[in-house]
């Protein structure tokens, strides 16, 4: 997502994390929740999130992000994949691996968190 995907390339989290929050709240302000546009920037902002430690609320961004993605998608769009493999990123930062199991289902990269 531009500078903020940059931030976070840097692992300026922090930063990445303000602008991916103000994007998001712009797309929210001006299009529909379950944009396909709404959803990648939770992903990316929960995704931020997880390397802040931040993990509820990661995973509330990541839940609705994945929910809605799917209303209109395959599970093998490259968006449901990425929001998948942040799932299992979140589960396992958050010990508890049995709950990435269904996401590990759906996500077929070569990039499985062991």
């Amino acid at each position: 997502s531009g500078i903020a995907g940059i931030y976070y390339t840097w692992e300026r989290y922090e930063e990445a994390a303000e602008l991916h929050r103000a994007m998001l709240d712009i797309r929210l302000a001006t299009l529909p929740p379950e944009h396909r546009l709404v959803s990648e920037l939770r992903r990316d902002l929960g995704a931020t999130y997880i390397q802040l430690d931040r993990l509820e609320e990661a995973e509330t961004l990541l839940l609705t992000a994945l929910e809605n993605l799917q209303l209109d998608r395959e599970n093998d769009d490259v968006r449901i994949q990425s929001t998948a493999w942040h799932l299992i990123d979140l589960y396992h930062a958050m010990d508890q691996p049995e709950r990435a199991e269904p996401y590990e289902a759906i996500y077929t990269g070569d990039n499985r968190i062991e």
